[in-house]
């Protein structure tokens, strides 16, 4: 199978008007958004080289646009998953979680 046979999307995908994905590039983890009437909720940032793009992503109307990131999910502790973490989190200044299992690795 060649790579380009696994791709399945370039550009944003909407599962519910609720959930919205960012499919982003080979090996960059993709974003998942959550959105509710409280609270919205992003998961996996990506690389730290790719925030900026990242949270030009998150800005723009059909993701976020100019609504509040409440919480920032972590699905596990790789770069491509978190290395965007303190990006978004000066940005919006939202809570952040992370697998219990990983916690230990975090604390300096």
């Amino acid at each position: 199978m060649r790579r380009r046979d696994l791709v399945l999307d370039s550009g944003p995908a909407e599962i519910t008007p609720q959930i919205r994905v960012i499919v982003r590039d080979w090996l960059s983890a993709n974003n998942i958004i959550l959105r509710g009437r409280d609270t919205n909720v992003l998961i996996d940032t990506g690389y730290v080289s790719r925030a900026s793009e990242t949270l030009s992503l998150l800005r723009k109307p059909k993701h976020l646009g100019s609504e509040p990131l409440n919480w920032l999910v972590n699905t596990h502790c790789h770069s491509d998953h978190m290395g965007g973490n303190a990006a978004i989190q000066r940005a919006y200044a939202c809570r952040t979680s992370v697998p219990a299992s990983h916690a230990a690795g975090l604390s300096g």
